[in-house]
């Protein structure tokens, strides 16, 4: 492992031990701070502004339409698990807040969600970017009660 990844975890790892939430939640970002701040007294900061534009707007298909099952396969047993996990999301949130678990509701809003999830995957990779989904850890906003 290289000095600058260590020193950034390093960074982060000491940060995480405050009992400040504010500092345990900018470790990361103080983390990349003094690693990025190492790197350029190394000389590694490249400071040169690329050509090109700005601003872009994104081209569909831009990279072309090719179907490869070997990439396929991982691709979809992927897809099979991000749509448990926000099956999964879906239900802690309407525990949390006391909607129906059971029945036609619960099944509209795991369907709409699921079908939330399939959309903005299918737009990403349109216009040449990752797929996206629901993201768990932002569960713990409705669960974590203020004390």
């Amino acid at each position: 492992m290289n000095h600058k990844v260590q020193q950034t975890l390093v960074t982060i790892i000491f940060i995480n031990r405050f009992e400040n939430q504010v500092l345990r939640l900018s470790g990361i970002m103080t983390g990349m701070l003094v690693g990025y701040i190492t790197a350029y007294f190394m000389g590694m900061v490249n400071m040169a502004i690329p050509d090109g534009a700005l601003i872009t707007i994104p081209v569909p298909f831009k990279y072309g339409i090719n179907f490869d099952l070997a990439a396929f396969i991982p691709v979809a047993i992927i897809s099979v698990v991000t749509a448990i996990e926000t099956t999964g999301d879906l239900t802690a949130n309407s525990m949390v807040s006391r909607e129906p678990t059971k029945g036609p509701v619960y099944i509209e809003r795991i369907r709409g969600g699921v079908l939330g999830d399939v959309v903005n995957s299918c737009l990403a990779s349109i216009l040449g970017s990752f797929p996206m989904s629901t993201f768990s850890q932002n569960n713990i906003k409705v669960f974590k009660q203020p004390e």
